[in-house]
């Protein structure tokens, strides 16, 4: 008797390891974090990543306090699945003024949103990822100190797309521009509402490309803060 309760025992045993070994994996659970900056906070799954987000917040800030562009409002980032709202476009992230929230699609959900063109590698993956919190992030800096305009959306996404590929290492900037192999930037119908919906990508690296050009830099930024530079509008 002893010998069948020990048997019985031991499968029972074997039976419990194999039905814990089946149930789902608990997903890391969301944790707050605040980056030394006090107007930040991050909400995500590991001090990493939490660290990772403030620092493209500290770049985003910093390029754009270089333009004489500074925001004082709080800013929430979480990194998160769901981004709702936006069906039917391809999003890596979004800022919503209203409530001056930030969201951003953990790495695996990025890259199965993004184009094969820019990510090339596992590692150049992550650079792009990491950058798209800059964008994010600069969205809000500027919308914040815009919000007094009627500036179309292709003059928010521009300067948001020069300060994500000012925060990406020179060599990717040049990789990127090579490959792309675009013409030069002549006037902002290259920024026009249907060039950033059909080709976001080609849209970015113009603005990059039309930002450093000798006669616009941080001046273009301040001529679109005072009404001075007109976009194309959605029609065009």
């Amino acid at each position: 008797m002893f010998r069948l309760d020990r048997s019985l025992l031991a499968i029972a045993a074997a039976v419990l390891t194999v039905t814990i070994a089946l149930l789902p994996t608990r997903a890391a659970a969301d944790e707050s974090w605040q980056c030394a900056d006090p107007r930040i906070d991050v909400t995500t799954t590991s001090e990493s990543s939490a660290a990772l987000i403030c620092g493209q917040a500290d770049r985003a800030r910093a390029f754009l306090a270089a333009c004489g562009i500074e925001g004082s409002h709080p800013l929430s980032v979480r990194v998160t699945r769901d981004l709702s709202g936006t069906v039917g476009i391809r999003k890596a992230g979004d800022f919503d003024p209203a409530t001056r929230k930030v969201r951003l699609l953990p790495f695996i959900a990025y890259l199965r949103v993004s184009k094969a063109a820019t990510v090339t590698t596992p590692a150049v993956g992550r650079v792009m990822h990491a950058s798209i919190a800059a964008h994010e992030i600069a969205h809000g800096i500027f919308h914040e100190r815009s919000a007094h305009l009627d500036l179309p959306e292709t003059a928010h996404e521009y300067v948001a797309y020069v300060v994500q590929f000012s925060t990406l290492p020179s060599d990717l900037q040049q990789n990127l521009m090579e490959k792309a192999q675009l013409p030069a930037v002549t006037n902002l119908f290259m920024f026009s509402f249907f060039m950033l919906r059909a080709d976001p990508e080609r849209f970015a690296l113009n603005a990059y490309r039309h930002f450093h050009q000798p006669e616009n830099g941080c001046a273009f930024l301040q001529r679109i803060l005072g009404g001075k530079v007109h976009f194309p509008p959605p029609s065009d």
